[in-house]
């Protein structure tokens, strides 16, 4: 799944944290949900907790900060799942990015703000 966050005029946008709905079935091993930035392929964050189902806030690393006047690309990766052998041909993933929330904006969340209605969640399946 991609996402791109555009930081319009001259104030820059500093992500604090992302939420996520998942529903993985049919894989094992330590699943993490990692954030990376597509431009450079730097990890943003990880998080392992409530990854295979329900929902999760995730906190960004220091720094998550989209420049004036630009736009940046993040890649969301589901990484170290293996397919369950007790499983035959059922596995199934859906992740879906339910909310943005950025910093220093008294708890602007992008959901509710009136330009995302359109665009969150963000969904990806299997």
């Amino acid at each position: 799944m991609e996402f791109s966050i555009t930081a319009a005029g001259k104030n820059s946008v500093t992500l604090s944290g992302a939420s996520f709905a998942n529903t993985i079935s049919g894989y094992t091993g330590s699943m993490n949900l990692a954030i990376y930035r597509k431009s450079d392929n730097t990890l943003v964050t990880t998080a392992t907790s409530g990854l295979s189902t329900g929902t999760g806030v995730i906190a960004f690393n220091n720094a998550v900060t989209v420049d004036a006047g630009t736009t940046t690309t993040y890649v969301v990766k589901v990484v170290g799942a293996s397919v369950d052998s007790t499983v035959v041909g059922n596995q199934g993933w859906t992740v879906s990015l339910t909310n943005l929330t950025l910093l220093g904006t008294s708890g602007l969340d992008l959901a509710n703000y009136p330009s995302s209605t359109d665009t969150l969640p963000l969904t990806s399946s299997k």
